[in-house]
Protein backbone atom coordinates (compact mmCIF):
# COMPACT_ATOMS: atom_id res chain seq x y z
CA UNK A 1 0.00 0.00 0.00
CA UNK A 2 1.24 3.49 -0.83
CA UNK A 3 2.14 5.52 2.25
CA UNK A 4 1.45 9.06 1.12
CA UNK A 5 2.93 10.39 4.32
CA UNK A 6 6.44 9.14 3.48
CA UNK A 7 7.54 12.63 2.59
CA UNK A 8 5.09 15.45 1.96
CA UNK A 9 1.86 13.59 1.20
CA UNK A 10 0.00 16.87 0.72
CA UNK A 11 1.87 17.35 -2.56
CA UNK A 12 0.31 14.15 -3.83
CA UNK A 13 -3.10 15.64 -3.15
CA UNK A 14 -2.12 18.71 -5.18
CA UNK A 15 -0.98 16.48 -8.05
CA UNK A 16 -4.33 14.67 -8.02
CA UNK A 17 -6.19 18.00 -7.98
CA UNK A 18 -4.15 19.11 -11.00
CA UNK A 19 -5.11 15.90 -12.78
CA UNK A 20 -8.78 16.57 -12.11
CA UNK A 21 -8.35 20.07 -13.57
CA UNK A 22 -6.83 18.50 -16.67
CA UNK A 23 -9.88 16.23 -16.88
CA UNK A 24 -12.13 19.32 -17.13
CA UNK A 25 -10.81 20.20 -20.59
CA UNK A 26 -13.53 19.56 -23.12
CA UNK A 27 -12.02 18.63 -26.51
CA UNK A 28 -11.32 14.94 -25.70
CA UNK A 29 -14.87 14.55 -24.34
CA UNK A 30 -16.29 16.20 -27.46
CA UNK A 31 -14.23 13.81 -29.58
CA UNK A 32 -15.51 10.82 -27.61
CA UNK A 33 -19.10 11.93 -28.18
CA UNK A 34 -18.42 12.42 -31.89
CA UNK A 35 -16.93 8.93 -32.29
CA UNK A 36 -19.92 7.36 -30.52
CA UNK A 37 -22.36 9.41 -32.60
CA UNK A 38 -20.78 8.25 -35.88
CA UNK A 39 -20.85 4.63 -34.71
CA UNK A 40 -24.54 4.82 -33.85
CA UNK A 41 -25.25 6.61 -37.13
CA UNK A 42 -23.85 3.58 -38.96
CA UNK A 43 -25.90 1.25 -36.74
CA UNK A 44 -22.82 -0.18 -35.02
CA UNK A 45 -24.36 -0.14 -31.57
CA UNK A 46 -22.39 -3.17 -30.46
CA UNK A 47 -19.11 -1.36 -31.14
CA UNK A 48 -19.84 1.86 -29.25
CA UNK A 49 -18.40 0.60 -25.97
CA UNK A 50 -15.17 -0.66 -27.53
CA UNK A 51 -14.73 2.51 -29.57
CA UNK A 52 -15.35 4.67 -26.51
CA UNK A 53 -12.69 2.93 -24.45
CA UNK A 54 -10.25 3.08 -27.37
CA UNK A 55 -10.72 6.86 -27.44
CA UNK A 56 -9.98 6.95 -23.71
CA UNK A 57 -6.93 4.75 -24.24
CA UNK A 58 -5.60 7.15 -26.87
CA UNK A 59 -6.29 10.10 -24.60
CA UNK A 60 -4.43 8.48 -21.72
CA UNK A 61 -1.50 7.79 -24.04
CA UNK A 62 -1.44 11.51 -24.87
CA UNK A 63 -1.34 12.41 -21.17
CA UNK A 64 1.47 9.93 -20.49
CA UNK A 65 3.49 11.34 -23.38
CA UNK A 66 2.99 14.88 -22.06
CA UNK A 67 4.12 13.80 -18.60
CA UNK A 68 7.25 12.12 -19.97
CA UNK A 69 8.15 15.13 -22.11
CA UNK A 70 7.57 17.54 -19.21
CA UNK A 71 9.80 15.42 -16.94
CA UNK A 72 12.59 15.54 -19.52
CA UNK A 73 12.16 19.30 -19.93
CA UNK A 74 12.23 19.83 -16.17
CA UNK A 75 15.42 17.80 -15.77
CA UNK A 76 17.28 19.16 -18.81
CA UNK A 77 15.96 22.68 -19.44
CA UNK A 78 14.00 23.95 -16.44
CA UNK A 79 16.29 22.49 -13.79
CA UNK A 80 16.66 25.76 -11.91
CA UNK A 81 15.44 27.49 -8.78
CA UNK A 82 12.80 29.47 -10.69
CA UNK A 83 11.24 26.53 -12.57
CA UNK A 84 8.12 26.78 -10.40
CA UNK A 85 7.73 30.46 -11.26
CA UNK A 86 8.07 29.88 -15.00
CA UNK A 87 5.64 26.96 -15.17
CA UNK A 88 3.20 28.54 -12.70
CA UNK A 89 2.96 31.78 -14.67
CA UNK A 90 2.38 29.89 -17.93
CA UNK A 91 -0.37 27.85 -16.27
CA UNK A 92 -2.01 31.02 -14.95
CA UNK A 93 -1.92 32.54 -18.44
CA UNK A 94 -3.52 29.36 -19.81
CA UNK A 95 -6.28 29.80 -17.23
CA UNK A 96 -6.94 33.34 -18.42
CA UNK A 97 -7.08 32.09 -22.01
CA UNK A 98 -9.62 29.41 -21.07
CA UNK A 99 -11.85 31.98 -19.37
CA UNK A 100 -11.85 34.26 -22.40
CA UNK A 101 -11.40 32.19 -25.58
CA UNK A 102 -12.44 28.58 -24.99
CA UNK A 103 -15.99 28.09 -26.30
CA UNK A 104 -17.38 29.64 -29.45
CA UNK A 105 -20.38 31.92 -29.17
CA UNK A 106 -23.73 30.30 -29.84
CA UNK A 107 -26.10 27.74 -28.37
CA UNK A 108 -23.91 24.70 -28.96
CA UNK A 109 -20.73 23.52 -27.27
CA UNK A 110 -18.29 24.15 -30.12
CA UNK A 111 -14.75 25.04 -29.09
CA UNK A 112 -12.35 27.53 -30.60
CA UNK A 113 -10.33 25.07 -32.66
CA UNK A 114 -8.39 25.62 -35.90
CA UNK A 115 -10.38 24.31 -38.84
CA UNK A 116 -7.60 21.92 -39.86
CA UNK A 117 -7.60 20.38 -36.37
CA UNK A 118 -11.37 19.98 -36.44
CA UNK A 119 -11.24 18.28 -39.85
CA UNK A 120 -8.55 15.89 -38.58
CA UNK A 121 -10.63 14.81 -35.60
CA UNK A 122 -13.72 14.45 -37.76
CA UNK A 123 -11.83 12.25 -40.21
CA UNK A 124 -10.65 9.98 -37.37
CA UNK A 125 -14.21 9.55 -36.10
CA UNK A 126 -15.99 8.64 -39.35
CA UNK A 127 -14.10 5.58 -40.63
CA UNK A 128 -16.67 3.19 -42.11
CA UNK A 129 -15.10 -0.25 -41.48
CA UNK A 130 -14.72 -1.79 -38.05
CA UNK A 131 -10.97 -2.32 -38.37
CA UNK A 132 -10.37 1.27 -39.43
CA UNK A 133 -12.69 2.69 -36.78
CA UNK A 134 -10.90 0.84 -33.97
CA UNK A 135 -7.48 2.15 -34.93
CA UNK A 136 -8.71 5.64 -35.63
CA UNK A 137 -10.73 5.87 -32.41
CA UNK A 138 -7.52 5.52 -30.41
CA UNK A 139 -5.81 8.05 -32.68
CA UNK A 140 -8.74 10.44 -32.20
CA UNK A 141 -8.29 10.30 -28.42
CA UNK A 142 -4.52 10.76 -28.67
CA UNK A 143 -4.82 13.64 -31.13
CA UNK A 144 -7.56 15.38 -29.13
CA UNK A 145 -5.38 15.23 -26.03
CA UNK A 146 -2.49 16.89 -27.82
CA UNK A 147 -4.65 19.43 -29.67
CA UNK A 148 -5.36 20.96 -26.24
CA UNK A 149 -1.69 21.03 -25.29
CA UNK A 150 -1.74 24.84 -25.38
CA UNK A 151 -3.85 24.65 -22.21
CA UNK A 152 -2.90 21.24 -20.81
CA UNK A 153 0.87 21.19 -21.17
CA UNK A 154 1.54 24.17 -18.84
CA UNK A 155 -0.52 22.37 -16.20
CA UNK A 156 1.46 19.18 -16.75
CA UNK A 157 4.72 21.13 -16.38
CA UNK A 158 3.57 22.72 -13.13
CA UNK A 159 2.49 19.34 -11.82
CA UNK A 160 5.85 17.84 -12.72
CA UNK A 161 7.54 20.57 -10.68
CA UNK A 162 5.42 19.51 -7.71
CA UNK A 163 6.12 15.82 -8.28
CA UNK A 164 9.89 16.37 -8.31
CA UNK A 165 9.92 18.74 -5.33
CA UNK A 166 12.18 17.79 -2.39
CA UNK A 167 10.29 15.78 0.21
CA UNK A 168 7.52 14.77 -2.20
CA UNK A 169 6.51 11.11 -2.58
CA UNK A 170 7.98 9.06 -5.43
CA UNK A 171 7.63 11.22 -8.60
CA UNK A 172 6.65 8.18 -10.65
CA UNK A 173 3.78 7.38 -8.29
CA UNK A 174 2.68 11.03 -8.19
CA UNK A 175 2.62 11.33 -11.98
CA UNK A 176 0.78 8.03 -12.30
CA UNK A 177 -1.91 9.43 -10.01
CA UNK A 178 -2.02 12.53 -12.21
CA UNK A 179 -2.61 10.47 -15.36
CA UNK A 180 -5.40 8.51 -13.68
CA UNK A 181 -7.08 11.62 -12.28
CA UNK A 182 -6.88 13.37 -15.66
CA UNK A 183 -8.77 10.46 -17.23
CA UNK A 184 -11.64 10.27 -14.71
CA UNK A 185 -14.27 12.20 -16.68
CA UNK A 186 -13.40 10.42 -19.93
CA UNK A 187 -13.66 7.03 -18.21
CA UNK A 188 -17.05 7.92 -16.71
CA UNK A 189 -18.31 9.08 -20.12
CA UNK A 190 -17.01 5.91 -21.82
CA UNK A 191 -18.72 3.71 -19.23
CA UNK A 192 -21.96 5.65 -19.73
CA UNK A 193 -21.79 5.26 -23.52
CA UNK A 194 -20.96 1.56 -23.19
CA UNK A 195 -24.07 1.26 -21.00
CA UNK A 196 -26.24 2.61 -23.84
CA UNK A 197 -26.33 6.23 -22.73
CA UNK A 198 -27.11 8.53 -25.64
CA UNK A 199 -24.27 10.70 -27.01
CA UNK A 200 -26.91 13.38 -27.49
CA UNK A 201 -27.42 13.47 -23.72
CA UNK A 202 -23.72 14.15 -23.17
CA UNK A 203 -23.75 16.78 -25.92
CA UNK A 204 -26.71 18.58 -24.36
CA UNK A 205 -25.03 18.43 -20.95
CA UNK A 206 -21.89 20.02 -22.37
CA UNK A 207 -23.90 22.76 -24.08
CA UNK A 208 -26.00 23.50 -20.98
CA UNK A 209 -23.00 23.75 -18.66
CA UNK A 210 -20.33 25.15 -20.96
CA UNK A 211 -20.08 28.60 -19.37
CA UNK A 212 -19.81 27.14 -15.91
CA UNK A 213 -17.04 24.78 -16.97
CA UNK A 214 -15.28 27.54 -18.88
CA UNK A 215 -15.25 29.86 -15.86
CA UNK A 216 -14.53 27.13 -13.33
CA UNK A 217 -11.72 25.51 -15.32
CA UNK A 218 -10.10 28.81 -16.24
CA UNK A 219 -10.25 30.13 -12.69
CA UNK A 220 -8.92 26.86 -11.28
CA UNK A 221 -5.99 26.87 -13.74
CA UNK A 222 -5.27 30.48 -12.80
CA UNK A 223 -5.31 29.83 -9.05
CA UNK A 224 -3.26 26.66 -9.37
CA UNK A 225 -0.67 28.46 -11.48
CA UNK A 226 -0.44 31.31 -8.99
CA UNK A 227 -0.07 28.84 -6.13
CA UNK A 228 2.81 27.06 -7.87
CA UNK A 229 4.40 30.43 -8.71
CA UNK A 230 4.22 31.54 -5.07
CA UNK A 231 6.25 28.54 -3.93
CA UNK A 232 3.89 27.90 -1.01
CA UNK A 233 4.12 24.17 -1.65
CA UNK A 234 7.85 24.41 -0.90
CA UNK A 235 7.14 26.10 2.44
CA UNK A 236 4.62 23.35 3.17
CA UNK A 237 7.28 20.74 2.35
CA UNK A 238 9.77 22.24 4.81
CA UNK A 239 7.18 22.46 7.56
CA UNK A 240 6.14 18.85 7.01
CA UNK A 241 9.70 17.57 7.04
CA UNK A 242 10.45 19.50 10.24
CA UNK A 243 7.45 17.94 11.91
CA UNK A 244 8.58 14.38 11.09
Amino acid sequence: MLDIYSGNGSLLYLVVIAGLLHACLQLPLATLVQVATHALGRRKHEHVGVLSFLVVFGYMAAIVSMVLISAVLLITVLNSTNAHQITGIITAVAGLAIMTTYFREGSGAALWLPRRFAHTLYAFSEKPTTTESYGHAAMAGFTAGWFEAIFAFPLVLSTTVLAFSPGAPDPQISLLYYCLAASVIMLIAAIALASNASPTTLLRWRAANKRFWQLFTGMAFLLFGLYVTSGQYAVMTVQTLEAL
